[in-house]
C-alpha cells in the first residue's frame, strides 16, 4: 500500500477511512460522491417516533447505525421532551441489527442488539428470523430503512409471517460533488492515476454509474483495483456490464474494516485445512494472538494451585474454535501445577446425549500419581 493512490468516495467517515489508509503509507484521493441528509419533511419520521414511544412496536429492525442517530437527531430538534420515553421504549423492545454499525449506535446509548445478523445484509436478517417465523404472527415490527430503499424482501417476509410492519426512512442520499468532479475522477482512473478505489456504500456506485454511464465506468474500472466494504456493496458491483468487463474486485468484510479502524474486534475465523485442526500445532500461533491483558490473566491463573487452568479461565481461540459449534472443554484431574488446556470442538450432540459429570453412589476410587480411576459397584 506504500505510495499507492487510493480513491475514497466515502462521505460520512471520510476522515477516519482516509487516516487509516494514510497510516499505511497510501496516498488518499478524497472524492465524496454522495452525502447523507435529513429528510426534507420530518413529519413522517416524527409520526413513527411518537407511535414507537407509545409502544406500537414489539421489535425494531435497525438496518444502519446512521438511521438510529438520525432518529435521535430528529427527536432532539423537534420534540426533545419525547426523548426519555423513546429511549425507555427502545430498551424494552427486541432489537435486531444488520451488521456492526447499528450495533455500535446502540452501544453508544448503553444498549445492545438482541438479535444480530451474522451476514450484514437483508438476506442475513431474514436468515436470523426464519427459525423464529412461527412466533412472529401478531407481532409489530418497526423497520428503519436504508436511505429511501423500501426493502421489499424484508417487508414481504414479515408480512408472510403474519407480522405488522411500520417503516421509517430518517435520512436520504444527495449528490455531494458536481458531475464535473465525478467525470474528473473517471478520467484520472482511465489515465492510470488511481491504483484502487474503495466503495463503502451502494449509492456511491449508483452515482458513479449515473454520471459516467455503465460502459465508461466498466472500462475505467478495468484499469484499477476495486474494493467493496461489505457484501451489499460488492453485490452492487456485480452488474452485468462490470462482470463482462472483467472488473477486478475484492470484498472487505465489516470484520476486516473494524479490525483496521480498531473500532471493534473481529470474530475469530475458521482455520484453514481440516475441520478439526491439530491443537498442538496451533497452540503457538494461538498464544501470539493474546493481548497483554489476556496474557496477564493467564499468568495469574497459572499461579493458582490445586485447580486445573481450564476450570479457571479459557479464552476463545481462532485456531480451535468454530462459530456455531458446541464448545466442550477438555476434562482432566487437577495436576500438581495447573496448565493451559486448549478447547476442542464437537458437532451438536444427538438428543439425549449428556456432556458433563455423573454423580455415582457406592463407588471406589484408586489414585495413582495424577490419574484417578473410579469403579462403580
Amino acid at each position: 500500500m506504500l505510495r499507492k493512490t487510493i480513491a475514497v468516495p466515502e462521505t460520512r467517515e471520510l476522515d477516519l477511512f482516509a487516516a487509516m489508509l494514510e497510516r499505511r503509507g497510501a496516498v488518499v484521493l478524497r472524492c465524496p460522491l454522495v452525502a447523507i441528509r435529513d429528510v426534507k419533511d420530518p413529519e413522517p419520521v416524527l409520526t413513527f417516533i411518537r407511535r414507537f414511544a407509545e409502544g406500537a412496536c414489539d421489535d425494531l429492525i435497525l438496518l444502519t447505525g446512521e438511521g438510529l442517530r438520525r432518529l435521535l437527531s430528529c427527536l432532539e430538534q423537534h420534540e426533545p421532551a419525547l426523548k426519555p420515553q423513546f429511549l425507555a421504549q427502545l430498551a424494552k423492545v427486541r432489537k435486531i441489527t444488520r451488521g456492526p454499525k447499528p450495533a455500535r449506535a446502540l452501544r453508544e446509548l448503553g444498549l445492545k442488539p438482541d438479535i444480530a445478523a451474522e451476514v450484514p445484509t437483508t438476506a442475513g436478517v431474514i436468515a436470523m428470523l426464519e427459525p423464529l417465523a412461527y412466533t412472529l404472527e401478531g407481532r409489530s415490527f418497526g423497520v428503519q430503512l436504508y436511505g429511501d430503499e423500501p426493502n421489499a424482501p424484508l417487508i414481504e417476509f414479515l408480512h408472510r409471517c403474519g407480522a405488522g410492519v411500520i417503516t421509517v426512512a430518517p435520512y436520504r442520499y444527495a449528490d455531494s460533488t458536481e458531475d464535473s468532479a465525478v467525470l474528473e475522477l473517471l478520467a484520472r482512473i482511465e489515465r492510470g492515476g488511481v491504483d484502487a478505489i474503495a466503495f463503502t456504500s451502494t449509492p456511491q456506485v449508483r452515482r458513479l454509474l449515473a454520471v459516467g454511464g455503465e460502459a465508461r465506468v466498466a472500462q475505467a474500472l478495468q484499469r484499477t483495483h476495486v474494493a467493496a466494504v461489505g457484501p451489499v456493496v460488492a453485490a452492487a458491483l456485480t452488474m452485468p456490464a462490470l462482470e463482462r468487463a472483467g472488473v477486478p474486485a475484492s470484498t472487505i468484510t465489516p470484520a476486516k474494516a473494524a479490525a483496521a479502524t480498531s473500532v471493534t474486534r473481529p470474530r475469530p475465523a475458521e482455520p484453514p485445512g481440516s475441520a478439526c485442526p491439530n491443537l498442538l500445532g496451533t497452540r503457538a500461533s494461538w498464544a501470539k494472538k493474546l493481548s497483554r491483558a489476556e496474557r496477564a490473566a493467564r499468568s495469574r491463573s497459572r499461579m493458582m494451585s490445586g485447580r486445573a487452568a481450564q476450570t479457571i479461565r479459557s479464552e476463545l481461540s481462532s485456531a480451535t474454535l468454530l462459530w456455531n459449534s458446541v464448545v466442550v472443554g477438555a476434562i482432566m484431574s487437577a495436576p500438581r501445577r495447573p496448565r493451559l488446556t486448549a478447547y476442542t470442538r464437537r458437532p451438536l450432540p444427538v438428543l439425549g446425549t449428556v456432556f458433563g459429570s455423573v454423580i455415582m453412589n457406592d463407588r471406589k476410587m484408586n489414585t495413582s500419581g495424577e490419574v484417578t480411576s473410579t469403579r462403580q459397584k
